[in-house]
């Protein structure tokens, strides 16, 4: 009877053991299974890279290219899919965004001429156009009103809501 209880508890050490030993062996050739998987893929690129510099380069740019083709013709499908046509996918969504990267352009165009006017030393004219500049900012930003029209009802001078 007590060599039963020896043998019952022998066989759970064992199988214990077995498991925690069956998870190792499971990381160990998971773990080498990706090291192989990553030494099949870098060693021919970096072979590639250091005697192929031209073509290594060409081949990268190209599929880079061809990534950025792919995710920006999905997009653009998704949107159009959303906006139910071109027409609509222009007047809601590329024509708003066109006209806020023009602003941005616009008003960086502004701060580059006027950095050069300060810059070589012409005071005068580079005050009167700052504060020119800022007025103008000011009221494509916030003196138009999009309710009625281009201009709004008094011609683009009340404030947004």
């Amino acid at each position: 009877m007590m060599t039963a209880r020896i043998w019952a508890v022998g066989r759970r050490i064992l199988a214990g053991w077995g498991r925690s030993l069956r998870g190792l062996g499971l990381f160990l050739t998971l773990a080498g299974g990706a090291a192989l998987v990553s030494l099949l893929l870098t060693l021919p690129l970096w072979y590639a890279a250091t005697h192929y510099r031209s073509g290594y380069t060409l081949a990268v740019l190209a599929a880079l290219g061809a990534a950025f083709l792919l995710l920006s013709g999905r997009r653009f499908m998704r949107s159009l899919k959303r906006h139910g046509s071109l027409r609509g996918l222009l007047r809601k969504g590329m024509l708003p965004a066109l006209a806020k990267l023009f602003k941005l352009l616009a008003s960086a165009a502004v701060v580059y001429g006027l950095s050069l006017l300060y810059a070589r030393q012409r005071y005068t004219l580079a005050a009167i156009l700052s504060l020119a500049a800022l007025l103008a900012l000011g009221f494509i930003k916030y003196g138009r009103s999009d309710r009625s029209g281009p201009l709004g009802k008094k011609g683009g001078l009340e404030p947004k809501p």
